[in-house]
């Protein structure tokens, strides 16, 4: 009997172990405590730092969330521009003002134009890639002189920049010739762009009134308002595979899609609630 004793207070927790155990509950249950321990003005103290620190975050982050749901809204809105405009028939112009500079309505409208390619005065952008994660290359923009002496500036494709270090030149149809394309605007360059050195044949970016003073347009307002995407390029026409226009269903492919907003969006909005969910927990520890 004294055996089995023995060895069941073996298995008892000695005093300095209790002890231990006791320490430990304290420390654990001192952090519940020690908002009743702190005076009104040390728990205003503590919800002052929690705005500050957090209240920032939250409006950032949800403000970012804001924008970049109106930029999902807008490419939304502009790729159901482009598919009701681009697939509709051509309009035949063979003269003169092709457009009204006051016409902000002649977006992605499909046209059809006849005259002659002035690859002389052609004119590169770039270098850049055509899409997320592709090739760098250039933008070709080539003058198109209509029967009237109209000029008007033609994008006939993109070409990479490794066919134009090979020395590669590129062919351009030769005559008077008809083609169709989509009225297009000039995109607000980056406030990093390198302005554009017009005596050169290379620009940084497009921008059409330097293009227009670049080729000498006597339709210089005109020329400068909009240009021509052309979308009815074919290799077989002079034999080269560059540059590679686009075609109407690349006008409903965006660098940057709706949905990759969206993404952001949701991203943003739910470091939000995180960082609000802290805030309100610290908040409740100091009431």
């Amino acid at each position: 009997m004294f055996r089995l004793c023995s060895f069941f207070s073996a298995f008892r927790p000695s005093s300095a172990s209790a002890r231990n155990g006791r320490s430990l509950h304290r420390l654990m249950s001192s952090d519940a405590t020690e908002n009743m321990l702190l005076s009104a003005s040390d728990r205003a103290r503590q919800k002052k730092i929690t705005y500050f620190l957090y209240g920032p975050g939250i409006l950032l982050a949800t403000g970012l969330g804001i924008w970049q749901t109106r930029r999902y809204i807008w490419k939304n809105e502009v790729l159901k521009l482009r598919e009701q405009r681009s697939f509709q028939e051509p309009t035949a112009i063979t003269s003169g003002p092709i457009w009204s500079t006051s016409d902000s309505d002649i977006e992605y409208r499909p046209v059809s134009l006849t005259g002659t390619f002035l690859p002389e005065k052609q004119i590169l952008t770039g270098p850049r890639a055509k899409g997320r994660g592709e090739t760098v290359g250039y933008t070709v923009y080539t003058p198109f002189l209509l029967d009237d002496g109209t000029m008007v500036v033609v994008n006939r494709g993109w070409v990479p920049k490794p066919v134009l270090d090979k020395g590669t030149k590129l062919t351009c149809p030769q005559g008077r010739q008809t083609i169709t394309g989509l009225i297009r605007f000039q995109e607000d360059p980056s406030r990093f762009a390198v302005p554009n050195d017009i005596t050169s044949k290379v620009f940084s970016y497009l921008n059409l009134q330097d293009i227009a003073r670049a080729i000498d347009a006597p339709n210089h307002e005109h020329a400068s308002f909009a240009y021509i995407q052309q979308t009815d390029f074919s290799p077989s026409r002079d034999g080269s595979k560059y540059p590679q226009a686009a075609d109407k269903n690349d006008m409903l492919n965006l660098p940057l899609s709706p949905a990759h907003h969206m993404e952001y969006a949701i991203t943003w909005y739910t470091l939000a609630a995180c960082l609000g969910f802290v805030a309100h927990r610290r908040l409740r520890l100091f009431r």
